[in-house]
């Protein structure tokens, strides 16, 4: 099964690094966790649209995922 993918704009990418926490965008998390139902630890793969990707797993906030830990970054 295909890991599902999300873009998140490039300026949220400064400084992340593998074991780093972000947060999602409200439209990445309604995304995310609505329309693909996917819950806390869940894997998944953000993308910037300008070659890098991170594979991330949502973390919870109150039992909601608001957050995604950076497991690994790479370029394409």
């Amino acid at each position: 099964m295909r890991r599902p993918r999300a873009y998140v704009p490039p300026d949220h990418w400064s400084g992340v690094a593998p074991g780093e926490r972000i947060p999602l965008a409200k439209a990445v998390h309604h995304y995310l966790c609505r329309v693909l139902r996917l819950r806390t630890g869940a894997d998944a793969i953000l993308f910037d649209g300008a070659g890098r990707e991170a594979d991330v797993r949502l973390v919870a906030g109150e039992g909601v995922p608001l957050g995604a830990e950076i497991i690994g970054l790479r370029t394409r």
